[in-house]
């Protein structure tokens, strides 16, 4: 979770109903790669981010004449049973969309499926990062035991927010009432990385009884002009010793402009905080993201950012996958690469394959394709340029070793099984992207795990998670038993494999498989 004074260090029996819902696209004739990306239905959280929602206040309001007791004696005391959750109903996705059930966590604990979250972190596998943000967003009730302490629901922000995806974390946190100094400290942090701290600032100021932390209260009042409730707070909190050293200086010098050319307070890329980042860059000492945490990347999107630093976020965020493909992309093709070497290489692969294959030429293509999956590979993007190519190169008569390369970033798109279909030769992934990977063909312990995660159904315990109602978190057990393998550690890949199968998670299942196999 997110602490202040640090930086986003930021993770048989089937439920029938669950089963039914999310095979339902594959039992009647549609096949898993075929499904619509339902993270595609949030567009619409982008304005959300411009627009913070309005505020519940925290603080009961007075009665205007004063309750008055007539006598000494003692009460009667009235006794009402408790009904269940009283939580409410917070996502951005529908189940008609995520295919999710809304008591998804609802029998689970709220505390044990926070430390699941907060233990996968930042998963390796895009497909895991894909299921890992419908999980998320998914409109589900929350945990029976949750009540209102919001526990549960800032874990899954932070998670979103450890991913990189700030607007989807912004989207679901603006949907919280009340809105709690600890929801909204995680806004205002959102905030102050993608530039719209002055929407928070005026949200605390339209909100009664909502307290942020000093430091906050003191970048507020001077957003808003108020230079003398700004100082007579700082000043206060250093006398009562109610902020750090380090906030107390920088703020000094976002107030006084004559403090601004002094040498700014060292701190450490793990413990600074959103609110030091923007402050540090308003007096002129920004700290380039290279090195931060991945959220903090989202900062050099902006436009006033330079293009290398863009072309690096983008690639921190495209790996994550919080980067929309098209705007990847677009970042990577918007200028001619006036040097090169390192990232230049990588830009200039993109740029030259994204002509060849808008061309379709299939000349270029075999000249351009292989080695940009040499040069790519190695920074991670392949699944991202798979995304963006891979349906258009299966089309094209390409030689031998482009044919090949295609193959496998086919493999890698979310077209695999129609790749699949037009592989003329037989093979292991082509098994496995059809769902019917063979045992006769795995020749590695890699794929003889992919195999029994296809064939065996999930162990007595997960088992029995699923049948007592524990979907959600027999779901992120699994993925805690996948993770390892993106380290070589396949130990748990054919358990996690079985759960996601079994709950009626397909696609992520083939798509996590053949990205173990072939990253």
């Amino acid at each position: 979770m997110m602490q202040r004074g640090c930086a986003f260090v930021f993770a048989v029996a089937v439920c029938g109903w669950a089963a039914q819902a999310l095979a339902q696209q594959t039992s009647e004739g549609t096949t898993a790669s075929e499904t619509q990306n339902p993270l595609s239905e949030i567009d619409w959280m982008k304005s959300v981010l411009h627009t913070p929602s309005p505020a519940t206040p925290t603080q009961p309001q007075q009665t205007t004449e004063p309750q008055v007791a007539t006598s000494a004696a003692i009460a009667d005391v009235t006794v009402t049973p408790l009904g269940g959750n009283t939580a409410p109903t917070i996502g951005l996705l529908p189940a008609t969309v995520t295919g999710l059930p809304k008591d998804l966590w609802q029998a689970s604990n709220s505390a044990r499926l926070s430390g699941l979250i907060e233990q996968i972190g930042v998963p390796q596998f895009p497909a895991i990062q894909d299921l890992m943000r419908l999980l998320i967003l998914a409109e589900a009730a929350a945990p029976t035991d949750a009540s209102t302490d919001q526990v549960f629901l800032l874990a899954r922000i932070d998670a979103l927010v450890r991913m990189g995806s700030l607007e989807a974390a912004f989207a679901l946190a603006a949907r919280a009432q009340p809105v709690t100094p600890q929801v909204f400290q995680r806004r205002m942090d959102i905030g102050l990385l993608t530039g719209q701290e002055q929407a928070l600032c005026d949200l605390w100021r339209d909100t009664p009884g909502l307290r942020p932390q000093t430091d906050l209260r003191v970048f507020c009042l001077a957003r808003q002009q108020d230079w003398v409730a700004a100082s007579l707070t700082l000043d206060t909190a250093k006398a009562l010793d109610q902020i750090t050293p380090v906030d107390a200086r920088l703020l000094a010098a976002f107030l006084d402009p004559e403090m601004e050319q002094t040498e700014p307070p060292k701190i450490a890329s793990h413990q600074l905080t959103p609110l030091q980042f923007r402050v540090l860059e308003a007096i002129g000492h920004p700290r380039p993201t290279r090195g931060l945490p991945l959220p903090y990347a989202a900062s050099d999107l902006r436009q006033n950012s330079g293009w290398k630093a863009r072309l690096e976020a983008a690639e921190r965020l495209g790996r994550s996958g919080a980067l929309p493909d098209n705007q990847f992309l677009g970042i990577f093709t918007e200028k001619t690469p006036s040097a090169s070497g390192q990232i230049w290489d990588r830009v200039e692969a993109i740029q030259r394959l994204e002509a060849a294959v808008r061309a379709r030429d299939p000349s270029a293509v075999n000249t351009h394709l292989p080695p940009a999956m040499d040069i790519l590979e190695p920074a991670g993007l392949l699944v991202p340029v798979a995304r963006l190519f891979a349906e258009t190169l299966g089309g094209l008569p390409l030689g031998p070793t482009a044919k090949s390369a295609a193959l496998r970033l086919g493999y890698l798109s979310p077209a695999y099984e129609t790749i699949a279909i037009e592989d003329p030769a037989p093979s292991f992934r082509k098994s496995l992207a059809q769902g019917t990977p063979q045992d006769a063909t795995a020749t590695t312990a890699v794929e003889r795990a992919i195999v029994a995660g296809f064939t065996t159904p999930p162990a007595a315990r997960a088992a029995a998670m699923i049948k007592d109602g524990h979907l959600g978190q027999a779901i992120l057990t699994a993925v805690l038993a996948i993770e390892p393998a993106g380290d070589g550690d396949i130990t748990g890949l054919a358990a996690g494999l079985s759960v996601l199968r079994a709950v009626g998670l397909e696609d992520y299942a083939r798509r996590t498989a053949l990205q173990v196999l072939l990253l």
